[in-house]
C-alpha cells in the first residue's frame, strides 16, 4: 500500500463555510479521516489528503460535495457528515447506472415530498 497526496483548494475562500465544513475543533474533518482511513491537513481553504490512492480520491469529491452543501448557508452536524460518508461509500461500491435504477425504483412519493433512502440496507428495507 502506497501513500498518495493529492491537493485541494475549495474555492470560494469564505472562512465561514470552512469552518462550516471542518467543524468545531476539526471534528468533521477528523470523522471523515477515521472513516476514510486518510490523512487531512488544512490550512485556510487548501487540503492536503493523503492515504491509499482511491481513499484520497473518495475523500477530494466527498469534501468538494459537502463544501458545495455550505453554499446556501446549512449548518452540517456530525450526524450530515456520516450521512454523507456512508453515502458516498454506498455509491463508490456499486456501480452508478444501476444505484440510478435502484434509486428510481425505491424513491417513496409523499404528498409533502419524496424520500430517497441513504443506504443499501435501507434500499433493502
Amino acid at each position: 500500500m502506497t501513500n498518495h497526496s493529492v491537493s485541494l483548494t475549495l474555492l470560494p475562500d469564505n472562512a465561514q463555510r470552512l469552518v462550516n465544513l471542518c467543524g468545531r475543533l476539526n471534528e468533521h474533518i477528523q470523522q471523515i479521516e477515521a472513516d476514510m482511513a486518510l490523512k487531512i491537513r488544512q490550512r485556510g481553504n487548501v487540503f492536503l489528503l493523503t492515504g491509499d490512492e482511491k481513499a484520497v480520491a473518495n475523500g477530494k469529491e466527498l469534501l468538494e460535495m459537502l463544501y458545495q452543501s455550505t453554499a446556501g448557508g446549512e449548518t452540517l452536524n456530525p450526524n450530515q457528515v456520516h450521512l454523507a460518508v456512508q453515502e458516498f461509500s454506498d455509491s463508490s461500491a456499486s456501480s452508478s447506472e444501476t444505484d440510478q435504477a435502484v434509486d428510481a425504483a425505491s424513491l417513496i412519493k409523499t404528498p409533502k415530498g419524496s424520500v430517497k433512502p441513504r443506504s443499501n440496507h435501507q434500499r433493502e428495507y
